[in-house]
């Protein structure tokens, strides 16, 4: 699922919002794998620094773990 969320994002489908939303929806109790769909998020797509804005303000969101900083 990971591999497919990543080239959904990386060739900016215009499923990309339904598909993360599906996900985080699936893995929300998960806080490793939620890891990855924060980096994701910001790894691919032209515009990253309003999603990373975005996602700063995110409840699951935490500064103080390093693995959500990358």
């Amino acid at each position: 699922e990971l591999g497919a969320l990543r080239l959904i994002c990386e060739l900016e489908l215009s499923t990309k919002e339904q598909m993360l939303k599906s996900f985080y929806e699936k893995w929300s109790s998960d806080s490793i794998v939620l890891d990855s769909w924060f980096s994701i998020q910001v790894s691919y797509g032209r515009e990253t620094k309003p999603i990373l804005e975005d996602l700063e303000r995110h409840t699951k969101w935490n500064i103080q773990n390093p693995n959500k900083v990358r």
